[in-house]
């Protein structure tokens, strides 16, 4: 059956009703065709809003791969920077302690501890303690600033400062070392493949 004939029949049963029964059916019409409006809109409303979600979760996980991605891509280059730098280590820490103490114009070390520990994964890591018998603080801050912004494989340890011999006292009592002065061991560490010993501390 056609459209067409379907409302040609619509509109001759409407013919046929008397005038109350038009009225009434208008009525109906103006009541139920807003309401089913509302109800279709109600429905693409929930299915919008579900669209709308899944969509936002598809993009923070595709947000959270991207940055899981970049995150992999930094270690992976961090790492192998690192395993060109232990491959290509040759670094020594005394002539390198000195050499940034001389470059900043601060006090060098006066003696040096250098202890090679046995190789952990084929890591050897190389200390060395450099003994300062005085400098100022400042100096001391200036050099640790360097060593630590240096682009070497170096690593400070650790740091014992007390003062130095014959710095004078508050109780007055003098000596030769500058007031103020600090006696310093700075323990330094850099790590090389256990095969790569060249550049072993004396």
């Amino acid at each position: 059956m056609s459209s067409t004939g379907v409302v040609a029949r619509l509109l001759s049963r409407f013919e046929s009703l008397n005038p109350r029964e038009r009225t009434l059916l208008l009525i109906l019409a103006g009541v139920l065709v807003p309401g089913l409006s509302a109800v279709v809109l109600y429905v693409l409303a929930g299915q919008l809003s579900e669209l709308n979600r899944e969509n936002d979760l598809r993009r923070d996980v595709i947000a959270e791969l991207l940055a899981e991605r970049d995150q992999f891509a930094a270690a992976a280059a961090e790492e192998a920077a690192m395993e060109e730098a232990l491959d290509n280590n040759s670094l020594r820490l005394s002539s390198f302690v000195e050499s940034r103490a001389t470059e900043l114009g601060v006090p060098v070390p006066n003696d040096f501890d250098d202890l090679n520990t046995p190789a952990a994964g084929g890591i050897e890591t190389v200390v060395t303690v450099a003994k300062f018998a005085s400098m100022q603080l400042g100096d001391l801050d200036e050099l640790l600033n360097d060593i630590e912004s240096s682009e070497e494989l170096v690593y400070i340890r650790g740091i014992n400062v007390s003062p130095a011999r014959g710095t004078s006292s508050r109780r007055g009592s003098t000596g030769a070392a500058t007031s103020g002065s600090l006696q310093v061991e700075l323990t330094l560490a850099t790590f090389r493949r256990a095969e790569s010993r060249g550049g072993d501390d004396d």
